[in-house]
């Protein structure tokens, strides 16, 4: 976001994160995701990605604050270490709500994660106009600004509701230019 809101600028990027400095997670995710609809003058499928990219970062910022909120048990009463969290209920009924969370569970979200983190660097740097690593002959090049766009590289399908065999929404990274394009890759964060 701080990228493209200072491309046409001399300012630097840092002045740009300064506005979101203090913001929590889901701000920040809620204003990426509206400067991507209104930047990005997407088509419908390209507003399904980016539906099912917001719904999936939503869960994830959830997920991790409970994870955030949780205690590590070690050799405790459950023998392995686990994620415990521990969330007390307001109303009638048990007390509270215990939840338990092998380090195999946070391997694999870990590993969806990344896959989540790349996908939502592609999909913005496309949506806003931002410049993408090509493969050329000899090497990688960084395309022109708005030279690609969301459904040049990714997929949407529509979710089916009705019939034998409901099916949700979703999308892949299987566009007709994905494969022209390197992935920017998130080792930085």
């Amino acid at each position: 976001m701080s990228q493209r809101l200072v491309i046409n600028s001399d300012d630097k990027v840092e002045l740009a994160e300064l506005a979101f400095a203090t913001a929590t997670a889901q701000q920040i995710a809620d204003s990426f995701f509206a400067m991507c609809r209104y930047d990005g003058d997407l088509s419908d499928a390209e507003k399904g990605v980016c539906e099912l990219l917001c719904r999936t970062v939503t869960a994830e910022i959830e997920w991790r604050n409970k994870f955030a909120h949780g205690d590590w048990w070690i050799g405790g009463p459950y023998g392995d270490p686990e994620l415990i969290r521990m969330r007390p209920k307001k109303r009638e009924g048990v007390p509270a709500e215990l939840t338990t969370h092998p380090p195999k569970e946070m391997d694999e979200r870990s590993d969806a994660l990344w896959k989540l983190i790349e996908d939502v660097m592609e999909f913005g740097r496309l949506a806003l106009g931002l410049r993408v690593i090509v493969k050329g002959e000899n090497g990688l090049l960084l395309a022109t600004r708005r030279e690609y766009r969301v459904e040049d590289v990714f997929t949407f399908a529509a979710a089916r509701k009705g019939g034998k065999n409901p099916q949700k929404a979703t999308f892949s990274r299987d566009g007709p230019k994905a494969t022209r394009l390197a992935r920017w890759r998130a080792e930085g964060f």
